[in-house]
């Protein structure tokens, strides 16, 4: 019996652009729901399992779209006694997840999507993950806020760019951006 991987490429690709097209609608119809304050009342809500749903939120995000800084600011005002640890679960859910759209975006090749919507954007950025100054770049890009990290993922899963140095510059970038975001939040608040 031949197994058609093309029907299950397809398969998930619908279910994704189903979790997507389901998630932006949500959003766009309940946009309070989406501050760091309510997502945090909602982890709370789970009393004994704090840190599984903050997990669990944490991983699914990146396939949402949804910022990463919104579910940091909600681990910091959760868990403000245990901010390290916020610190490191982030980081670590952070590359799990950047490891997943790194696979996935190469799975169901989604680079004619990207030349089709933007493609001297792409190039450029295609251009930048293949260069000898990539790490870096991954790690400048993780650290500025206004660009969505999601982007880079699925460009580097791509081209398939080395998963090592892509992980690790995800971790390093991510761990700075979310310890400045943590700790200074913690004081701010």
């Amino acid at each position: 019996m031949k197994i058609n991987y093309n029907r299950y490429k397809k398969a998930v690709l619908t279910i994704w652009i189903i979790v997507l097209i389901s998630s932006l609608v949500f959003y766009l119809f309940n946009p309070e729901k989406f501050t760091s304050e309510k997502i945090a009342d909602y982890i709370s809500s789970f009393e004994g399992s704090l840190w599984v749903v903050f997990i669990l939120l944490s991983l699914v995000r990146g396939v949402t779209f949804i910022p990463p800084t919104i579910l940091v600011i909600a681990g910091t005002l959760i868990f403000k006694e245990n901010l390290l640890m916020v610190l490191i679960v982030s980081s670590i859910c952070s590359v799990i997840t950047a490891m997943m759209i790194y696979y996935l975006s190469s799975y169901l090749n989604i680079e004619n999507y990207l030349i089709k919507k933007n493609s001297k954007r792409y190039e450029h950025i295609k251009k930048r993950v293949n260069s000898k100054y990539a790490w870096w770049f991954i790690i400048a890009w993780a650290l500025i806020p206004i660009f969505p990290s999601d982007l880079i993922f699925y460009i580097c899963g791509i081209v398939k760019i080395d998963k090592n140095r892509f992980a690790s510059a995800v971790f390093v970038g991510h761990s700075i951006y979310y310890a400045v975001l943590i700790f200074t939040g913690s004081y701010i608040l």
